[in-house]
């Protein structure tokens, strides 16, 4: 059968089949939203507000701070913000560049480590990342940022375990990474404990169009469709030019309710 009329047939199969297709995108979905994922919530991550570093390299005081980050020195801090900010501007070259520079004064700089698993997730070069996080969460076990780092490497390399133990570290540390709960999310999901992981996203607080997208894709694999396709709905309207939104958008038409007839 030509593949179009294969296509065109599935808008006819029974509400079961139809289900289990609606699955299957959005396992196809979930795949792309690993892919893309961490370079928009690690920039979200870094400039939140209290969160950023001072121009003078000094972290605010409401700010975690590691034994280890107050020993490095401060020229060091100074190229780390510079990285930060390119790496804000989405100038990964440039952000390299300092933190380059950083490791040459310290080569044992976690946050630098660290920083360069953030760039390398928003590059897509996961297996750098992988490396780069855990080498930093060796030079400083205590850094909940690190960890976190290591939570999204690990979950875009499918890795859902150690993802989900990394995340819960991060959390041990800093209760209040938000993105570290959504990491546990989606590293349940990948381990198919979608009930576990929707309580995790029930309990999350934030308002970030990727949240909606994945408690999207935990309620439809619990069969819960009109109430995954109101995520998805809300995953579109904050989030309007996704690269994902077309898939997203088919999902949403096939779970939706067919038009009242008069």
């Amino acid at each position: 059968m030509h593949p179009g009329g294969t296509r065109a047939n599935l808008f006819r199969l029974s509400p079961a089949h139809s289900s289990l297709h609606s699955v299957n995108q959005v396992d196809q979905v979930y795949r792309v939203c690993l892919a893309y994922f961490p370079a928009l919530i690690f920039l979200l991550l870094l400039y939140s507000p209290g969160q950023a570093e001072t121009e003078d390299g000094h972290a605010p005081a409401q700010y975690a701070v590691t034994v280890q980050q107050l020993l490095v020195p401060a020229k060091v801090r100074g190229h780390l913000y510079k990285a930060e900010l390119q790496f804000r501007k989405m100038r990964y070259a440039a952000a390299e560049m300092e933190i380059d520079r950083a490791l040459h004064i310290d080569p044992a700089c976690a946050q630098a480590f660290t920083m360069k698993a953030l760039i390398e997730l928003a590059s897509h070069d996961f297996s750098e990342a992988l490396a780069d996080a855990t080498h930093a969460t060796t030079l400083d076990p205590n850094d909940g940022i690190s960890l976190l780092a290591l939570a999204t490497a690990y979950n875009t390399r499918e890795n859902f375990e150690q993802a989900e133990a990394a995340a819960r570290h991060a959390l041990k540390l800093r209760p209040d990474l938000w993105q570290a709960h959504l990491e546990m999310a989606k590293a349940l999901y990948g381990q198919q404990r979608f009930a576990p992981a929707l309580r995790v996203l029930d309990a999350l607080k934030a308002d970030f169009a990727d949240i909606h997208l994945v408690r999207g894709d935990v309620l439809m694999r619990l069969g819960r469709n009109h109430e995954g396709a109101a995520e998805f709905a809300t995953f579109l309207n904050e989030a309007p030019g996704d690269p994902r939104g077309g898939q997203i958008k088919q999902i949403v038409a096939r779970v939706a309710p067919p038009p009242a007839q008069f």
